[in-house]
């Protein structure tokens, strides 16, 4: 507006007079054209005139400040413009993506799996909101995430808390919600309000399943009060029913790592149709490429290993084992379930002596499936240091059946664990004292344990397997054998359900069937049970052997290699050392 009225002033000047020698002053739009090319370009001046000089000077001299003032706040603007870009200040216009809300260490895994997940999907894409610079994030992505990754990532800079930066990642659009603990929280505060924020935006009903990393189980209770919909992971709760489920069987961290994970098998739901009017145990024998486990009947009861007998109706869905994106593939041969002689050993349960070196307050979670799980007569020895746990409740662990002993001292003292006569023990279970200590410096606690523990084990030549508690995923891989003997729980379960549980909300209920010692749960069995010794069998034969013994057989671990949902016509021979891995009620 300046620019115009100086350039119409100094035109009226150039129209009344003002003109170069020999020429008219022309009409007003000539002069008005003549001092605005020379506003903008000076060298477009005449060289005729004195005055007529001087004033196109003037002009071209106010016209430099003009022109440069405004290239001046253009640039200021692009450069605005960029910087809020570079910030991921922009609002994300994708529809049908992954929307993750935090950041943690388990971003990695988190990011990992959905990749996987995700691999067969068009454009499929996650979108990160989390209180970081936006560049920071996308180099961190670059430098921990190993594997090819079939989505695009896109991340933004805002609080999750906030509702305006809520906004920014389109959640509204969104295919489903992760929510990852604050990494500087010791509470589950940060959560709540980010779940708080997501029905606000919704509009008080979120209309996409969301799965929120939790840990306290009182805040659980406070979450389902928002939305019952809302789907909660403790991560204690899932590391210390995987930890004492692995805990009795070396190797079966394996089966529930993979289960847990979109790498490998992993848990579907499918529809009946190629086997509705089939019994389950035909069923089991007919599906060539994914291993049978249960029903979802009429989208409302979960129930794992249910009767052989049991008929598939077309309301029900399969739970099965199955690759990603598969089509199921029906066994041309008799659907007739096969017979076996081999009968089950039905010897009763030898009592087990169980070593608990740590505590933590989702330890009582851990104690109470071990409850159910040992044979009766089993003594579990406690052993904690009491400046980082006040322990476990003596009065609590008197109403179970297992015969507790406690004691005190400091538990990454070699002369300490020494004292618990560590030949008396089948298994060994190493905790962190996460109540008191951060993820660190707890993990530290656990290292130098479970480092004294394996010395002794292999210096009084000990045939003992140690589960061990590491929350940070990183120092999981630091003592993680190739034996497979020692397991060590981390925070990738927690990562890896969350992401199952955002792709399917319904395999939460599966894993916390799965997960519990009350029904049916993954085993090894001996090979004895379901064939012979070193004698090839096709592998639909070993199913059909599992069905008199009301299990469902899933895979089998071969060389300490477990080996989950194989074809039914594929040939196996396993021998004296190997497992079958089944479903089955203890």
């Amino acid at each position: 507006m300046l620019t115009a009225l100086f350039v119409a002033l100094l035109a009226l000047l150039l129209w009344f007079g003002i003109a170069p020698s020999g020429e008219e002053s022309g009409d007003y739009s000539e002069s008005f054209w003549k001092v605005l090319t020379v506003a903008l370009s000076p060298e477009a001046a005449e060289e005729l005139g004195w005055l007529y000089r001087l004033v196109m000077l003037l002009v071209a001299v106010i016209g430099i400040l003009i022109v440069s003032t405004l290239i001046g706040v253009l640039t200021a603007r692009i450069e605005a413009k960029f910087e809020s870009l570079r910030r991921g200040r922009s609002l994300v216009i994708e529809k049908n993506h992954i929307v993750v809300l935090g950041w943690s260490s388990k971003i990695y895994t988190v990011l990992e799996e959905l990749s996987c997940a995700n691999e067969n999907q068009r454009n499929a894409c996650v979108v990160i909101l989390a209180d970081k610079d936006k560049v920071d994030m996308e180099e961190a992505i670059a430098d921990n995430i190993n594997t090819k990754s079939f989505i695009s990532f896109v991340c933004r800079t805002g609080n999750p808390t906030r509702i305006s930066d809520v906004k920014i990642v389109n959640p509204t659009q969104a295919k489903s919600v992760i929510v990852l603990q604050d990494i500087n929280s010791g509470s589950d505060s940060t959560c709540l309000k980010v779940c708080l924020a997501l029905m606000r935006v919704f509009g008080g009903d979120i209309t996409c399943p969301v799965a929120v990393e939790m840990q306290d189980v009182r805040s659980v209770d406070a979450l389902l009060r928002i939305d019952s919909d809302i789907q909660a992971v403790r991560s204690g709760n899932i590391i210390a029913r995987v930890l004492v489920q692995a805990s009795r069987q070396p190797g079966l961290s394996d089966v529930y790592d993979e289960v847990m994970s979109f790498h490998g098998g992993e848990i579907y739901f499918f529809p009946p149709s190629k086997v509705v009017g089939y019994t389950v145990g035909n069923a089991m024998l007919a599906l060539e490429n994914c291993s049978l486990i249960g029903l979802f009947e009429e989208g409302r009861n979960i129930i794992l290993n249910p009767s052989a007998e049991q008929v598939i109706r077309n309301t029900d869905k399969l739970i099965v084992i199955a690759e990603d994106d598969i089509e199921v593939v029906l066994r041309d041969t008799e659907l007739e379930p096969l017979t076996t002689q081999i009968q089950r050993n039905s010897e009763t349960p030898k009592p087990e002596s169980v070593l608990i070196v740590g505590w933590h307050q989702d330890a009582n979670i851990f104690v109470n499936e071990l409850q159910k799980l040992l044979p009766k007569n089993s003594s579990v020895l406690l052993m904690f240091d009491t400046s980082k746990t006040d322990g476990p409740d003596e009065a609590a662990l008197e109403l179970g059946t297992l015969a507790f002993t406690l004691m005190q001292g400091e538990t990454t003292q070699r002369s300490f664990l020494e004292s618990a006569d560590l030949e008396t023990f089948d298994h060994i279970v190493v905790l962190g004292y996460s109540d008191s200590l951060g993820v660190n410096d707890a993990d530290g606690e656990s290292l130098l344990t479970l480092i004294q523990l394996r010395d002794l084990i292999q210096s009084k030549d000990l045939d003992v397997n140690i589960a061990c508690e590491l929350l940070n995923t990183h120092n999981r891989e630091l003592v993680a054998t190739e034996q497979n003997e020692d397991y060590v729980a981390s925070e990738d379960l927690v990562a890896k359900n969350l992401v199952q549980i955002a792709e399917n909300e319904h395999v939460e209920k599966v894993f916390k069937t799965l997960l519990t010692a009350d029904d049916s749960e993954f085993h090894m069995r001996s090979i004895c049970n379901y064939l012979e010794p070193n004698n090839a069998t096709e592998y639909a034969q070993v199913v059909a052997n599992g069905l008199p013994l009301n299990e469902m057989v899933i895979g089998y671990r071969k060389d300490g290699v477990c080996v989950l949902n194989p074809c039914k016509s594929d040939k196996v021979a396993l021998n004296e050392n190997d497992s079958i891995i089944v479903l089955a009620e203890e």
